[in-house]
């Protein structure tokens, strides 16, 4: 880079170039930005008494995490499998028998069934399904 200068005299002027040298400029520090993680997903789960006790999250990225605590407030059940239940009202009236279904942790009434044909009934006796 030039720059000019002029010298001024009685007679005349003089216009000379000086030579100056770039100013280098200072590189900025980028700052390394810290990996927060917004979003997971939950990909399976098990339900016990409307709250989440057990799940699995599975991720590539996740190293240590924390869920505090959270909700479910609406979902659907589709398939299920009673392993154990009871029952707890039923009725005999002409060799049928109606009773209900509960879970046995939550006490959640499942289905109930009408209709059920059993041949050598008595009524004397209890019965339980297994």
């Amino acid at each position: 880079m030039y720059k000019r200068k002029f010298i001024y005299t009685q007679n005349y002027t003089i216009l000379i170039f000086v030579e100056t040298k770039k100013k280098k400029k200072k590189k900025k520090k980028k700052k390394k930005k810290k990996k927060k993680i917004k979003s997971y997903h939950i990909i399976s789960y098990h339900i016990i008494s409307n709250h989440i006790k057990s799940y699995h999250i599975i991720s590539n990225n996740i190293i240590s995490y924390q869920i505090i605590s959270y909700h479910i407030k609406s979902y659907h059940i589709i398939s299920y499998q009673i392993i154990s239940y009871h029952i707890i009202s039923y009725q005999i009236k002409s060799n049928q028998i109606k009773f209900t279904l509960y879970f046995e942790r939550t006490k959640k009434k499942l289905c109930e069934y009408k209709n059920y044909n059993f041949n050598n009934i008595k009524t004397d006796t209890s019965y339980s399904l297994l």
